[in-house]
């Protein structure tokens, strides 16, 4: 993208860029994209009206098919078929292992002759060098080792400097899924963009075919990146309408603050970020961000704001398909139509052109109790391994809701939008129903790319967790990274496998209902475990409670294969000795601890609200403040003197839970 000049600046070419000449070629792409956007909402209103009474049809059809996204690969496989990688995750399998439960380490001792009393717990590190073996250490022996920290800061546990990475360089496992592809049907296209040609295609199940067999469905999802499940809703009898924003409103009410986001529509394939930026003396946008507004608006207005669009462009559809000669003149007043009914940005800080259309996606809404038990009969329609309450399911072991992780998420989408890169919080599965009437575009990057694919980001001044982006699929293949872009139609479920990276566009108004869900794997947790350990590198919310989850499967003696068992094993050596620190680290700080919790406390989010501290979701220790907008949690090393720390389990009591979670 050209750099932005300041006023009376030449650019590259010796031109000036003067404030009216930037406006004006501001404004011309502005026209454009009003009339991208206007075409595509009468496109999608042309399907509600019969071609059989209307003579003009078929040349409207023509007029406006334009403008609906190019067909996209995928390969439609039978239900025996088996991923190449369903005993080696993503090429990755050693990677993942290792990173957890890796070979033990010989110490190497620094101790601190002075015996200076520590006042600071060092980070809970689920991945890199341990120096105990944790098939023979018991939990007496790792507390006692554990409790030389307290005094000299040495940790005879794990390397506490250590730094986590995604895996550094792609794998074989692209190569080996395309192979399979082909055998199975899959031809790539012999022209057009390169980029295009090295699309990794998606795997489609279809849940209305004959044959169809979930524990089949649930063994070629354990191994691949993301597959889409076609017809699912017609198959399982799921009632869309239960989703519908419109169906939502009594239970949600009308006045209820919900997040938007306000953007520009356009094409997948663009980012046109000139069109947020219109003063000529500011900072360009560089790289692959991703601009948009974002705003706090009642559902009702979100509601009756796309109800509004949705009636002007089917009587505009309505006022081609009788005169469409007249399309100019119909797509004009469509425009100003839709930018009369618009939700607008309130905040001056958003330089959004006052002429542009912008489209407002209702995002990552959670839904009330009265939400949650209106739609709980149609999320238990679908296939076990999908469910929220199946027992493969390691979130199941959640206390709580978790929203938006544990319990479901209503997205309403619109013309254009978007949803900007990301993995799942954890690098989590997550499962994503298309219960409206548009389809969604989905770009995806599978988990053994990320670490090439992050790379690219930081060299683009952008950060994982925090910056929105909007990758170049032109980009990224340059780079040998592999990308899948492909379709979502109505009725269709997505399954995202654990830290599969992706980006989703959405074609028209529809709803999108999401969950997470963590499959009971070794890569799974793994997965977990490393992107906890990542997260600690940037400032970021990690919300599933790791340690409660890995605890709860050792108090039920959970079954397990053996590399799951010393990943889950390796983590309960770690987190033990961590529970040690803090409780240590507190008594050097003569901080008072309680172990009884009252009720109001027990019923707070336990994650550090300390400013920028690396620390998550608490497990066992936390300090409590009364602060303006109430009861706050924060870590040990975040605590004040005059909070209370409270204590939620005894170190017996883990230590024991340690020493029975044994192999089988």
């Amino acid at each position: 993208m050209p750099k932005t000049q300041k006023s009376n600046e030449p650019n590259e070419d010796g031109e000036v860029v003067t404030m009216e000449k930037r406006t004006a070629e501001q404004d011309e792409m502005v026209r454009k994209q009003n009339t991208w956007y206007a075409y595509s909402q009468m496109r999608q209103a042309l399907k509600t009206f019969d071609p059989k009474e209307h003579k003009q049809y078929e040349r409207v059809f023509k007029m406006l098919d334009s403008y609906k996204e190019p067909e996209l690969p995928s390969c439609a496989l039978p239900m025996n078929a088996k991923h190449p990688d369903n005993k080696d995750y993503r090429a990755l399998e050693s990677f993942l292992f290792e990173s957890v439960a890796p070979a033990t380490t010989t110490l190497n001792k620094v101790w601190d002759i002075n015996g200076k009393d520590m006042k600071e717990c060092p980070d809970l590190l689920l991945t890199g060098p341990i120096h105990v073996d944790v098939r023979r250490i018991s939990g007496e022996e790792v507390l006692k080792l554990a409790a030389r920290y307290r005094t000299g800061g040495q940790n005879w546990i794990y390397d506490s400097s250590h730094v986590v990475a995604f895996p550094n360089s792609p794998a074989l496992c692209g190569f080996r899924e395309k192979k399979f592809f082909e055998e199975n049907g899959f031809i790539e296209p012999e022209s057009g963009k390169e980029h295009k040609r090295k699309r990794l295609p998606v795997a489609v199940f279809n849940a209305a075919e004959k044959g169809f067999d979930e524990k089949l469905l649930a063994q070629y999802v354990s191994s691949c990146s993301i597959c889409v499940v076609e017809n699912i809703g017609v198959a399982r009898n799921i009632y869309d309408g239960v989703f519908s924003l419109e169906s939502l409103l009594p239970n949600v009410g009308e006045e209820t603050e919900v997040d938007t986001i306000l953007q520009i529509p356009e094409d997948s394939e663009s980012n046109n970020q000139k069109l947020y930026n219109n003063r000529v003396d500011e900072e360009p946008l560089v790289g692959w961000k991703m601009e948009s507004v974002e705003k706090k608006c009642t559902f009702e207005e979100v509601v009756n704001s796309h109800k509004r669009s949705g009636a002007y462009s089917r009587e505009a559809c309505r006022r081609l398909l009788d005169e469409p000669y007249e399309v100019e003149y119909i797509v004009e007043n469509l425009i100003k139509q839709l930018c009369a009914v618009q939700i607008k940005p309130t905040d001056d800080k958003y330089k959004v052109p006052p002429n542009a259309l912008l489209s407002c996606f209702l995002t990552n809404m959670d839904l009330p109790p009265p939400v949650l038990q209106k739609i709980g009969p149609e999320i238990e329609k679908f296939p076990d391994c999908f469910k929220i309450s199946s027992n493969s399911n390691l979130l199941k072991l959640v206390k709580g809701d978790l929203p938006g992780i544990k319990t479901p998420q209503i997205y309403g989408k619109v013309t254009g939008g978007k949803t900007g890169g990301h993995s799942e919080n954890g690098g989590a599965a997550s499962i994503n129903y298309n219960a409206g009437k548009e389809a969604v575009i989905w770009y995806s990057i599978n988990f053994e790319y990320v670490g090439a694919f992050e790379k690219l980001l930081m060299l683009r001044k952008h950060t994982f967790y925090t910056t929105r982006v909007w990758p170049s699929e032109a980009e990224l293949a340059a780079e040998g990274i592999i990308v899948s872009k492909f379709v979502q139609n109505p009725g269709a479920l997505v399954f995202v496998g654990p830290g599969t990276y992706h980006w989703v566009y959405t074609e028209g108004y529809t709803v999108n209902v999401s969950w997470n869900i963590m499959p009971k794997t070794m890569h799974q947790l793994a997965i977990l475990a490393i992107f906890h350990d990542h997260s600690l590198l940037e400032p970021t919310p990690f919300w599933i409670p790791i340690e409660s989850i890995i605890w709860e499967m050792a108090k039920e003696k959970m079954k397990l294969d053996l590399e799951a068992f010393m990943v889950v094993k390796n983590m309960l050596c770690r987190s033990l000795a961590h529970c040690k620190f803090e409780i240590d680290i507190a008594i050097n700080r003569k901080l008072k601890i309680v172990d009884d919790i009252p009720k109001e406390v027990d019923e707070i989010e336990k994650v550090c609200q300390g400013e920028d501290c690396p620390a998550k979701a608490l497990f066992n220790l936390f300090a409590i403040r009364k602060e303006k907008e109430g009861l706050n949690a924060y870590c040990v090393n975040c605590a004040a003197k005059t909070d209370t720390v409270y204590i939620v389990h005894n170190l017996t009591e883990l230590s024991t839970l340690y020493d029975n979670f044994k192999e089988e």
